[in-house]
């Protein structure tokens, strides 16, 4: 189990609006360079945000797209990285639909050592929340 704050989604999906609504799909303009830098800092976090919320697969795509961004001699044009921001959106919904979440409104009871109470943790020292996930 992963522990994380809705936090880390709420930053993919925002920043993928932000890119889609800012490059046009039926556009033929090449990226500059100053563009391929800031979006290759995006990608950087974005692969970084995609093992704490362990999406292997959409980070394997964030590297294809890293990599297109880094090949100096590609003519990458506005609307085909828009396109691959599609595809990125795709296999996103795609592993995430394999996966389910858990919505914990109280943190500190997520986060309690004695969870049970004190006495049932001194009754049974190696009980705990990962233990109970495996059963």
């Amino acid at each position: 189990m992963r522990k994380f704050n809705t936090e880390s989604f709420f930053w993919i999906a925002t920043t993928q609006q932000v890119m889609q609504a800012t490059f046009d799909l039926g556009s033929d303009d090449l990226l500059s360079a100053k563009d391929r830098a800031e979006l290759d800092d995006v990608f950087q976090q974005m692969a970084k945000t995609c093992d704490v919320v362990e999406l292997k697969f959409t980070k394997k795509y964030v590297g294809h797209i890293i990599h297109a961004l880094k090949e100096s001699d590609s003519d990458l044009k506005r609307g085909d990285f828009c396109s691959m921001l599609h595809q990125l959106r795709d296999r996103m919904a795609d592993e995430l639909g394999d996966k389910i979440f858990i919505h914990v409104n109280n943190v500190k009871y997520f986060e309690e050592k004695n969870l049970f109470g004190e006495a049932v943790s001194n009754k049974f020292p190696k009980l705990t929340l990962k233990r109970l996930e495996s059963v």
